[in-house]
């Protein structure tokens, strides 16, 4: 920063001693409060944490600015660092850049997402893609799907499948299972935690008695897993897949493999995070079809013309990955409702951003993702509608750098982001190869549920069989 900048005070709402801003924002839903203060405060505002500031940006210049990698970097503080303590330890996600473990991770990994892996995925994506259209027909469009509940069986049976070798079954079952509830109550744990002071926990002995014997469920399925795998060794199994990777994968630039303790914070974090992106993603894509009957029609159009109308006959790799028309519908669901809201970021010196707005290295960027995709100075006055056409090839080429975000940023963003897209693809697709969708509820009206991540909160489906 130049000694003769005068920086410009940031936007912040009244703050009380001690406790700061903590009481304007909702636990339980932190990036929809978010939301709400930025349409109040503006592109930028400030929020006093009990013990750390953090500033929230929505606007594509400021969000522009804070993408540089050199002069912004991934932090872990939050509901990540609390995860990343409670849960995933050294995992992809919940480790800071600089960590040698995080390189050494993302090396071996990189190798499990190129296309040669995605088309071996494709096999078990269409077993579970059957899965689900086999439970739905048993409906007879008489009973109602919860469209939230399945995408989430649907995602943690197929990064099961094809990352792990392990069948959790939860379309087969029903209900939820054991391994996703003691997840998603770990994650409550840690949400509210980060409105606790340090000792308060200690006041708390049945929730860390449940919270201890929920992370035993988890570590104890993982290493289960893992287990098994080393049995048969590097010839057994599903060779190239995911976890044959994290065991017997070497980084090329260190020639070391990853230790044990990684490895199952690895696993533990695409079980975790890593299915829930997707799940938020195709249970959004099934919302914004039926809630547009011609965009729905269009889609079904290419998917017959495409994959055709025998149910009988699955897709293959390259019929899956020419659906340019459902990847915009997808992409587009990206851009509205992103699974992942936000990302945060620090500055590595004190630096302004705007011109104007002074960032300390203590300070937490949060990036917000919703607002950022709906910034008119780039989405134009209808930014709000739902549009599969700003992702026409013509469209993407002329939007500038940074303004399309749901992956997060540069070399930190989402690793797995093909996997669930083809994912995706191969899910919907399928379900429209298969089944006329209808609102359960025609009076339905979108309520976002944050949770882990955003997902439609109890939005439910009839599905009736193609004609």
């Amino acid at each position: 920063m130049q000694e003769n900048e005068t920086p410009v005070r940031i936007p912040q709402p009244m703050k009380l001693p001690f406790f700061g801003n903590i009481f304007n924002v909702d636990i339980n839903g932190p990036v929809l409060c978010y939301i709400k203060l930025s349409k109040k405060y503006g592109p930028i505002f400030k929020l006093r944490l009990i013990n750390r500031d953090i500033v929230v940006i929505s606007s594509y210049d400021l969000i522009n600015e804070v993408c540089d990698e050199t002069r912004f970097e991934k932090t872990i503080v939050g509901i990540l660092s609390k995860i990343g303590k409670a849960l995933t330890g050294n995992g992809l996600i919940t480790t800071y850049t600089y960590d040698p473990i995080w390189a050494k991770a993302h090396n071996i990994l990189m190798a499990c997402f190129g296309k040669q892996a995605m088309q071996r995925y494709l096999d078990g994506m269409l077993m579970n893609a059957d899965r689900l259209v086999s439970k739905w027909a048993s409906t007879h469009g008489i009973e109602s799907v919860n469209v939230s509940d399945d995408m989430v069986s649907l995602a943690l049976d197929t990064i099961g499948i094809c990352g792990f070798d392990y069948d959790f079954n939860l379309l087969y079952r029903g209900g939820t299972h054991p391994f996703i509830d003691a997840f998603s109550y770990s994650f409550r744990t840690a949400m509210k935690q980060i409105r606790e002071l340090p000792f308060e926990s200690h006041f708390r002995p049945f929730r860390q008695y449940k919270f201890r014997k929920n992370k035993q469920y988890i570590v104890e399925t993982v290493d289960r897993i893992i287990r098994t795998r080393r049995e048969k060794g590097p010839s057994g199994g599903s060779r190239s897949d995911m976890l044959s990777y994290m065991l017997w994968g070497v980084d090329e630039s260190t020639g070391e493999r990853l230790d044990d303790v990684n490895i199952r914070n690895q696993v533990i974090t695409f079980l975790t995070v890593g299915h829930d992106t997707a799940a938020g993603l195709m249970a959004f894509a099934i919302y914004a079809l039926t809630n547009n009957p011609d965009i729905l029609v269009h889609a079904y159009e290419e998917v017959d013309r495409v994959l055709g109308t025998d149910p009988a006959v699955k897709p293959t790799y390259e019929q899956i990955h020419n659906l340019p028309y459902l990847t915009q519908v997808l992409k587009e669901v990206l851009r509205l409702w992103p699974v992942a809201p936000a990302f945060m970021l620090q500055p590595l010196e004190d630096t302004l951003i705007g011109g104007k707005y002074l960032i300390h290295p203590n300070n937490q960027i949060v990036v917000l993702l919703p607002q950022l995709h709906r910034d008119p100075a780039i989405w134009g006055p209808k930014a709000e509608e739902f549009n599969p056409d700003n992702f026409s090839p013509e469209a993407e080429a002329q939007r500038p750098a940074n303004a399309y975000k749901p992956f997060g940023n540069g070399m930190r963003a989402c690793i797995a982001r093909d996997f669930a897209m083809q994912e995706a693809l191969v899910a919907i697709s399928m379900i429209l190869k298969n089944f006329q969708l209808v609102k359960a509820d025609e009076n339905y009206k979108l309520n976002i549920k944050e949770v882990n991540l955003f997902k439609p909160d109890d939005f439910r489906i009839k599905v009736f069989p193609r004609k």
